[in-house]
């Protein structure tokens, strides 16, 4: 007898995740299991080092008895048809779900296959946090997030700068993934070797949630040419 089967799963990392929407239909026949399930993912990819959420909603009198992964490890959670896939390294894995036959044994049901990719890193014009920079790059570069394995970059869209002014500090913010013109300036009265602070760094992970770094720093070069003179 041929059987369809109904299956919705939704993937939310805790870091970070990224949305492709794609949607499979996969027609399976299988001895005595009455269920109905279509394969539906909403995300593309994983994240390593990240507890990422898997959701499988099901319809019919599907029973799900275990669901594995190729690279990973998958653990239930306390809420119904919640797991939890864990330990994951950068490359594929494979989402294998499974249902008890009539005979007892269990049956693979359905098969999702999944890129596995590191979590985003920020940079400041392709240079990473507490690294060196020149006042030129820093006040003419961009500010933005790389999925290196995804060959994908999000602009930050949103941070503030710590700026010393009268013997205290006080900050300024940009909305946008540029120095703003009070930054900029700034930054041309700093000296070689002076720490720059951007903090609340706001930006969109690829599936439209507002994620917030805490603290970027970045240090001073020496500069061969002087330095551009912004805003005057």
């Amino acid at each position: 007898m041929k059987i369809k089967i109904l299956v919705f799963l939704v993937l939310i990392s805790f870091c970070s995740v990224a949305q492709v929407d794609t949607t499979k239909v996969i027609e399976y026949n299988i001895k005595g299991v009455k269920s109905n399930y279509r394969v539906w993912s909403a995300y593309e990819f994983l994240f390593a080092g990240c507890n990422n959420t898997i959701i499988i909603a099901t319809k019919g009198e599907n029973r799900i008895s275990e669901v594995k992964a190729t690279n990973g490890a998958v653990f239930k959670t306390k809420k119904d048809s919640v797991f939890l896939l864990t330990k994951l390294i950068p490359g594929t894995t494979l989402i294998t779900i499974y249902e008890r036959g009539l005979d007892g044994k269990n049956k693979i049901i359905a098969n999702q296959k999944f890129e596995v990719i590191d979590y985003p890193k920020l940079y400041f014009n392709g240079i990473k946090s507490d690294s060196v920079i020149s006042k030129i790059l820093l006040c003419g570069g961009s500010f933005y997030t790389e999925y290196a394995k995804a060959e994908i970059r999000v602009d930050v869209s949103k941070f503030k700068m710590d700026i010393l002014e009268n013997n205290g500090f006080v900050t300024d913010s940009s909305d946008g993934n540029r120095l703003s013109k009070r930054m900029r300036m700034y930054v041309s009265t700093l000296k070689e070797g002076s720490i720059v602070i951007l903090k609340d760094i706001e930006y969109l992970s690829l599936d439209g949630q507002k994620k917030t770094a805490a603290v970027f720093r970045l240090f001073l070069a020496k500069e061969e040419k002087p330095p551009l003179k912004y805003g005057m």
